[in-house]
């Protein structure tokens, strides 16, 4: 009964004034309770696992008990509440009231409020009863027999002023609470200083960033700045450099115009001068001059002085003195004008009166009776030319000097010869005895000057109208060693061929050539190399210069070639070991233009190295280097593969000019290179580029023409890289690897696309098989060569005659088609019959070839079935007619093979056999045969009577 709620009321009211009491008296409890909790120093408990979340606070569940009690469940899921909360504001509630500790939760809305009923008030405080019910709950194991608020409200009605045990029992935990909130409030306090800390040092770290990024944009705008202002700067300069250049390009042009206008006026000045001191010296000796100036033609150009012979001076003095033949001394004497092309002369009429010869250039005698008179010479307006080989039509009123005539056939008025632009004294023996009417051949035209040189080809001197000169006029021709062209910029000296100036050629080769690798001149880019760990190639290249520039230091060219030679096999040497390459490529262009500009250069290549006895010779030892690098040049990083190449290319035209330029007892100098081994088969290698196996092939036709290099290329390679004999060298004449290959490339084309390079391969064999008899036998020797030339030829025939549609529809291709059968089938018909070009003395050692065995023992696989092969292709050759879609020409050589076809068919058929070919193409081509044997056998008669 005492535990009933029956005899309480449920809802009671606490003024205000209860509610002041109530909250100072547990504010001195609290205090004193603090008191003795501080004296007591019990340690605050260990920390706990806090929840890391929680869920919001709902309502307790209040369940009926056994007992008849009420309780609340504490494994409800509902009462995860947040016990700190809890703990803060059932302390604050039970500071407020003993009886609803949690009134002063609400106490800001209740105070606020003052309009809330009384209802409201006691609903609240029952609320928060509930709550600390169910708190304390939560700290006991055992759930309440009595509801809280009963116990509660029978405490506060009994003795209001007083604390229950149970109550003081909670105002301790509520302050064990108090403490561990405070011990997580300097926690957090502490946690914000450190979280204080972090934020300001990042502040400080992206200020740090902020000012490197600032600082960093600072120097790549100055660094940009810099460079801009070094580029406008370098530009400004280099505008500047080319504003001095183009004026002093100017200045020089100017002066050099200036100086060419000062040496035209000199040599005018002299020129004048010296005719006016030949009339002087003329009239001093008493010799008549009737102009001391040359008439000129109004459309003709200037006529420079002729050199006159003084035989041909002499001819006036011999008329005057003594006249022959019942001629009388001309006063004023007409020379007739040589006319050209058939052209009649036109003859001057005058009178001719004997008065002596006036002493005075230009003056007449004026005392006498009657003035001399002069006839008027008629000249042609139009300009003759003097052409080569061209007979000129003389004509003279003088039939008696015949003789004369031919006498001086060989002199400069010869009808086959065109007459020198001046003549020498020293020719004047020749005209002692002239003709009594004076011709001095009158041109215009273009007058080839060559003095052999290769670098001057025909130049065309422009030569003015000789004037028309009277006899007297011979005394006012200057008698000079050089000639002056109209304008008087070129000196020609004289018209006699001194030889050619090779040193002079050597130096204008050598310091004009350019190539396409630098835009300078090669020889400037030479000594441009830089080879810092070699300064030999610095002393080599000086010595090539002092060379060129001591011109009459070498009594002979030949000299000079050597010396120069040998300075650029020494830096063909330097600068493939320090891999240049682009130099080396520029020094092979250079050499390859001069060798073909100077033969003789070539030889001084190798006889540098014969003087000084170096073996091998070190230029060749470069180009065989260059040949066994040129499949490792990629594997290489610092070559470019695209240089080098090029530099494959030039080594191959530089053998080709040596093998066309080299004197054939020096030729023997290239076996050295031709006999070391892998560099013939190197550059042949499957790995090679199609151009550099078509130009080797080219390489190896003009080697072939050299018949002291047959040997090296028909036997086995003996010889290393450095010159030394190989020691085990294969004996097996049968496999010679130059030969095997090539001999592949008949068999299988794919590396070569081109059928010109097929033709070189034949042309190659035919050079080597006719070179001598032991070229012919290293070919037969050959395994692969003879069934090689079957099975192309076989491949031949069989695109004409089953009409092969890339043939049919390609003239060209069924030219080439037809060429090289033709090629192939002598070819073999040369290496099987004995060659009638070879000597008795061979023809008597000639062995006999077994044919059949070669066909019927192919050593390869690839041979298998060759004798029917050869029998089928010789039998189209023999007896079938040629296609109907070849052209006239193309039949017309098929046809003209058929007798060297015959003659190899003979060596492995014979027979009924043949007779068999011959049916199955005639079968073949005109239907069934009905002829008998008889009809046969004497038709195969009458076919072989006119062979």
């Amino acid at each position: 009964m005492d535990d009933s709620d029956d005899y309480f009321q449920d809802s009671f009211v606490l003024d205000e004034d209860d509610l002041a009491l109530l909250a100072a008296e547990e504010e001195k409890h609290a205090q004193n309770v603090s008191e003795n909790t501080r004296k007591a120093e019990v340690p605050p408990p260990p920390s706990k696992r806090q929840k890391t979340c929680h869920r919001d606070i709902e309502e307790p569940e209040i369940v009926l008990q056994i007992d008849g009690t009420y309780g609340v469940t504490a494994s409800a899921p509902s009462l995860a509440i947040d016990s700190e909360a809890v703990l803060i504001g059932t302390n604050k509630n039970l500071l407020e009231d003993n009886s609803h500790l949690s009134t002063q939760i609400l106490r800001g809305e209740v105070l606020s409020n003052n309009s809330v009923s009384y209802a409201s008030k006691s609903q609240h405080a029952q609320a928060i009863s509930t709550q600390i019910s169910s708190l304390s709950i939560l700290r006991s194991p055992l759930p309440l027999k009595t509801t809280g608020m009963a116990r509660l409200s029978s405490q506060n009605t009994q003795s209001p002023g007083s604390f229950p045990p149970r109550i003081i029992a909670r105002n301790e935990d509520v302050t064990i609470a108090c403490e561990s909130d405070v011990h997580l409030q300097e926690q957090i306090a502490a946690l914000k200083a450190q979280l204080e800390n972090l934020d300001r040092e990042h502040n400080q770290a992206k200020n740090a960033l902020k000012e490197a990024e600032v600082v960093r944009f600072a120097k790549e705008g100055e660094s940009n700045a810099q460079a801009n202002f070094v580029e406008r700067q370098a530009a400004q300069q280099h505008a500047e450099d080319l504003t001095k250049l183009r004026q002093t390009k100017e200045a020089a042009e100017a002066e050099q115009a200036r100086i060419q206008k000062d040496m035209r006026e000199q040599m005018d000045r002299l020129r004048t001068e010296y005719v006016f001191k030949q009339h002087e010296s003329e009239s001093s000796n008493g010799k008549a001059s009737w102009s001391s100036r040359s008439r000129r033609i109004a459309s003709g150009p200037q006529q420079s002085p002729i050199s006159i012979p003084i035989g041909m001076r002499n001819w006036a003095s011999s008329n005057a003195a003594g006249p022959s033949g019942g001629y009388s001394v001309r006063q004023t004497p007409s020379r007739r004008r040589q006319n050209f092309e058939g052209e009649s002369p036109k003859i001057s009429a005058g009178t001719h009166s004997a008065v002596p010869e006036p002493k005075f250039p230009g003056f007449e005698n004026s005392f006498l009776q009657s003035s001399p008179l002069r006839s008027s010479p008629h000249r042609s307006t139009s300009n003759l030319e003097l052409r080569n080989n061209r007979t000129p039509q003389k004509h003279s009123r003088d039939k008696g000097k015949d003789n004369a005539r031919e006498r001086g056939a060989n002199g400069p008025f010869s009808p086959a010869k065109i007459p020198p632009l001046n003549l020498r004294p020293s020719l004047a023996v020749a005209y002692n005895n002239p003709p009594t009417d004076d011709f001095i051949q009158d041109f215009d035209g273009d007058v080839v000057i060559n003095d052999g040189s290769p670098r001057r080809p025909f130049k065309a001197v422009k030569e003015g109208s000789s004037p028309g000169l009277d006899q007297g006029d011979f005394s006012s021709v200057i008698d000079s060693e050089l000639i002056c062209d109209p304008d008087g910029d070129i000196l020609l000296e004289d018209d006699s061929f001194r030889g050619i100036d090779w040193n002079e050629e050597l130096h204008f080769m050598l310091l004009s050539h350019t190539c396409k690798v630098s835009e300078t001149l090669t020889l400037h880019f030479l000594l441009s190399a830089t080879i810092p760990s070699n300064q030999y190639y610095q002393q080599v290249c000086s010595s090539v210069l002092e060379s060129l520039g001591a011109k009459f230091k070498y009594p002979s060219p030949e000299k000079l070639m050597d010396k120069v030679a040998e300075g650029f096999i020494t830096m063909s040497v330097i600068l493939w070991e320090s891999k240049f390459i682009k130099h080396l490529n520029a020094l092979f262009d250079l050499l390859c233009s001069t060798m073909i500009y100077i033969p003789a250069f070539t030889s001084s290549i190798f006889q540098a190295a014969i003087n000084h006895e170096v073996r091998p010779h070190p230029f060749l030892h470069v180009l065989s280097n260059i040949a066994l690098k040129s499949l490792k040049s990629k594997d290489d990083k610092d070559v470019d593969d695209a240089e080098f190449s090029s530099l494959i290319h030039s080594m191959l035209t530089l053998v080709g000019t040596i093998a066309w330029t080299v004197p054939e007892h020096l030729s023997s100098c290239l076996a050295s290179m031709l006999q070391t081994e892998g560099v013939l088969m190197t550059l042949l290698d499957s790995k090679q580029s199609n151009d550099v196996i078509s130009h080797t092939i080219q390489i190896l036709v003009l080697l072939a023409t050299h018949s002291t290099l047959y040997r090296p290329l028909s036997s086995v390679p003996n010889l290393h890289l450095d010159g030394q004999p190989i020691k085990a060298v294969s004996t097996d004449l049968s496999r010679v690897p130059l030969l095997e290959r090539l001999s592949s490339f008949l068999v299988d084309a794919s590396p070569l696309k081109h059928d010109e390079n097929i033709s070189s391969i034949l042309n190659f064999f035919v050079l080597l098989s006719m070179a001598s008899l032991d070229g012919r036998l290293a070919l037969l020797n050959s395994s692969a060569l003879v069934p090689s030339l079957v099975f192309y030829l076989s491949h031949l025939t069989t695109l004409i005659w089953e009409d092969d549609e890339r043939i049919m529809q390609s003239p060209d291709a069924a030219t080439r088609t037809v060429q090289n059968m033709k090629q192939t089938l002598h070819l073999l018909h040369q290496l099987v019959f004995p060659s009638s070009s070879l000597n008795s003395t061979e023809g008597q050692n000639t062995v006999n070839f077994d044919f059949r065995q070669k066909l019927y023992h192919a050593p390869h696989s690839q041979f298998n079935g060759l004798a029917h092969m050869f029998i089928v292709t010789v039998g189209r050759l023999s007896y079938a007619d040629p296609p109907e879609w070849l052209a006239t020409e193309l039949q017309a050589e098929v046809e003209k093979i058929t007798e060297p076809a015959r003659d190899l068919m003979d060596l492995i058929i014979e027979g009924p056999e043949s007779d068999s070919v011959w049916a199955a193409y005639q079968d073949a081509n005109h239907g069934i045969v009905t002829e008998d044997d008889d009809e046969m056998e004497a038709h195969l008669f009458a076919t072989d009577e006119p062979g």
